[in-house]
């Protein structure tokens, strides 16, 4: 097995072929970094060229990498980046960043700028984490119940009527809400459960806002005339596909939920909004 010699601190270790040097000197409490770096280094990805070492000969080594050659540009073949380099035979560790360091100041006392460079390194990181939080906060969306993009809570499905339009929520929530006859509803209960429908008040055209025309029994669009039926689907107009609408449950207690903020988008044309067990 390949030995590898710390000079810095007398010190000889065998290592398994193909060791990355830099774990090899931090598991034996090598001092890779200098003071202030072992705080900032970029954790052995070759990105700060804080792990430097001084090795030979080189040719015990693996060849330099990409970014060896980027970070050590005009220094000498026997400096390498410890978290770069691959230990393939016996090798001598003259010096590292952080021996060089230690033999500058034995006691390990910080100096002036290395407390000022802590500090900084700090306020940064201090900065960097409360602008995220800040930036996560302000951009999760945060609706309450009640108000459009959160969930309206209706009440008890069975004091709704059978095939009556309610226009209660068109302003706070944007729906017309209704309750489909039997020959009306969804084959699926989950789509209209106890035929409950909440069709969204904006036109799939250019956003208008379709009006319920009880004498035609259709909701008509007074922009550019796009029709739909009593469940959105399609008819006739500009519209690309029938009215959108919001997701409908029921709670434990039989109150209709309707979530404004899970929108199922309207069917193309041809094609039936809800999947009705007429069709």
């Amino acid at each position: 097995m390949p030995k590898v010699k710390f000079v810095p601190q007398n010190l000889e270790l065998e290592v398994p072929p193909g060791a990355n040097l830099r774990q090899v000197l931090l598991r034996n409490k090598q001092p890779v970094y200098s003071r202030i770096t072992q705080f900032t280094n970029c954790r052995g990805h070759g990105l700060c060229g804080t792990c430097w070492v001084e090795v030979d000969p080189t040719s015990q080594l693996s060849q330099r990498t990409f970014r060896e050659k980027l970070k050590l540009s005009g220094r000498g073949d026997s400096v390498r980046l410890s978290c770069q380099t691959r230990v393939l035979g016996d090798c001598t560790v003259q010096a590292t960043a952080g021996s060089l360091d230690l033999a500058s100041d034995p006691t390990g006392a910080k100096s002036r700028r290395e407390l000022f460079g802590l500090a900084w390194s700090a306020g940064t990181s201090l900065f960097l984490a409360q602008f995220g939080v800040v930036s996560v906060w302000f951009m999760w969306p945060r609706f309450k119940a009640g108000e459009f993009g959160g969930k309206f809570d209706l009440g008890p499905f069975d004091q709704l009527e059978v095939d009556r339009m309610y226009p209660d929520y068109r302003q706070t929530g944007r729906f017309w809400l209704i309750r489909l006859p039997d020959r009306l509803r969804s084959a699926d209960e989950k789509e209209t459960p106890q035929g409950l429908l909440a069709l969204y008040t904006t036109c799939t055209h250019l956003g208008c806002k379709p009006e319920w025309v009880a004498v035609n029994n259709r909701f008509e669009c007074p922009c550019h005339g796009s029709k739909f039926q009593k469940d959105g689907t399609y008819i006739s107009g500009p519209a690309p596909r029938g009215l959108d609408r919001f997701e409908v449950t029921l709670d434990r207690d039989g109150n209709v939920i309707v979530d404004t903020g899970r929108l199922v988008r309207g069917q193309p044309h041809g094609v039936d909004n809800i999947k009705r067990q007429d069709t």
